[in-house]
């Protein structure tokens, strides 16, 4: 199992708090597609379309539960590879999309 986690949303941001004390190993990406599902937050399905960008922790697994909890029942955790090979956690988002934008820029602090 890994220690890392891909966040594009609000783990980058807002709820970075939930991450306990994360080190922060640097901006990455994946690819897939992300969809601005709410104001406040994005939903990413990974589709090997478009590339993903986010921020990579290192974080204690012991948090992930937490994770989880906040994330609810419209995401599921998934292990994959960011685009330079390195295993982590994702939260994909699992519901429909059709009445969502794409965010274009792939990076929702940019939108």
């Amino acid at each position: 199992m890994t220690n890392y986690l891909f966040a594009y949303g609000m783990f980058r941001d807002a709820a970075r708090n939930l991450l306990g004390k994360p080190k922060h190993l640097g901006r990455k990406n994946v690819l897939g597609t992300m969809w601005r599902v709410d104001p406040f937050y994005p939903g990413v399905i990974l589709d090997g379309k478009n590339l993903i960008w986010g921020d990579l922790y290192e974080i204690d697994p012991s948090v992930l539960p937490e994770l989880d909890k906040f994330e609810g029942e419209e995401y599921n955790r998934k292990i994959i590879k960011t685009t330079d090979g390195l295993e982590c956690w994702i939260y994909e988002w699992i519901l429909p999309t059709t009445s969502f934008k794409v965010v274009k820029s792939g990076d929702w602090l940019i939108r």
